[in-house]
């Protein structure tokens, strides 16, 4: 009976994350395109290989004007892309109105809104963290109005791609030393399932940055990317004559997975909050990440939660998970005082 019950519970949550990832579907199938890679494949592997062992330089932040106006951040991205539209960076600022130096930068989902991630923003506003809920590229007023859906952050186009992560890296890297100039000294990130990649890349290039909250996460991108549902699409435009180490090498320089070690530092913690029946990111991949955090005695929490990937914005799961990754940042960033 309870198995039967465990069941029936699991096809539920299968077939709402089935309906709530249909809309994006339609998109992501209506064109499936070859893959691309500048100049050629074996030139971007070797230069992605080359980028990988001096990430220091590749992640490097230059100092940008920031222009703040009603709570908005706005500042022009250093890394150009050729969508004029995606190289402006939009940021949203949520002061706590309780006298803090603690400060969290917030990173959405592929093809996420604005609306949930300022209501996690606010949450932490209201519980004594200011925070900043960054755009990535090719989000929101990022978007071109050629792309239905934020495909510029994440396809078959390999230079592209690479560009984006690394885009969105150094925005939030540039967002901490923001912070830093407002008088935050204890700075934590937060990032959500393709949000949380680039959280990981920047906490692994920003000795700054204290504690992540990582939410639906799995630090190896290329393997990620050739299981996950999400990007089945992005699999077919490989097609058979590519494989998962084409993928590896190609984008060698945005897979957190090659920089985990660089989070083996003092003062500096983990949490991830993972669902039981995500096919999104593959729970053995998320099992796989807390092991390494784990070998590489980075400490680490983790909740699982009886959901999948699209059913964690779902209430009760939302509610929970956002309480107990604000406890953590507290109780890590409180520390670091």
């Amino acid at each position: 009976m309870i198995r039967y019950t465990k069941n029936k519970f699991k096809n539920a949550i299968l077939a709402k994350e089935n309906k709530m990832a249909a809309a994006d579907n339609i998109f992501k199938f209506s064109k499936i395109e070859k893959w691309s890679a500048r100049p050629d494949l074996n030139s971007l592997k070797k230069w992605s290989l080359q980028q990988t062992k001096k990430s220091r330089l590749f992640y490097q932040a230059p100092e940008v004007k920031i222009r703040l106006k009603n709570g908005l951040l706005k500042f022009d991205s250093p890394v150009k892309s050729p969508h004029k539209k995606n190289n402006k960076t939009y940021a949203q600022y949520f002061k706590s109105p309780r006298p803090t130096q603690s400060a969290v930068i917030i990173l959405g989902h592929w093809n996420s809104d604005k609306k949930s991630y300022n209501q996690l923003a606010n949450l932490y506003r209201l519980g004594g963290i200011s925070a900043i809920r960054l755009s990535l590229p090719y989000h929101d007023e990022r978007r071109p109005a050629t792309m239905p859906i934020a495909t510029g952050m994440l396809s078959a186009d390999l230079n592209q791609t690479i560009q984006s992560m690394q885009q969105a890296t150094i925005e939030a890297k540039i967002l901490v030393s923001w912070l830093q100039s407002k008088g935050y000294e204890n700075i934590g990130i937060i990032g959500a399932s393709l949000g949380s990649s680039v959280a990981l890349l920047a906490a692994a290039h920003d000795e700054r940055i204290k504690a992540a909250v990582l939410y639906l996460s799995a630090a190896d991108t290329p393997e990620l990317i050739w299981q996950s549902t999400a990007t089945a699409h992005l699999r077919q435009s490989f097609g058979p004559d590519f494989s998962i180490e084409d993928l590896r090498k190609a984008w060698s320089c945005i897979n957190p997975a090659n920089y985990l070690h660089q989070l083996a530092r003092k003062d500096f913690a983990v949490h991830v909050a993972w669902g039981r029946y995500d096919e999104v990111c593959p729970v053995h991949l998320t099992q796989r990440m807390l092991r390494e955090f784990r070998k590489l005695k980075v400490p680490v929490s983790d909740v699982r939660y009886p959901c999948g990937h699209n059913t964690l914005a779902l209430a009760p799961f939302i509610h929970v998970a956002g309480l107990r990754g604000l406890a953590f940042m507290r109780k890590c960033l409180n520390k670091s005082k």
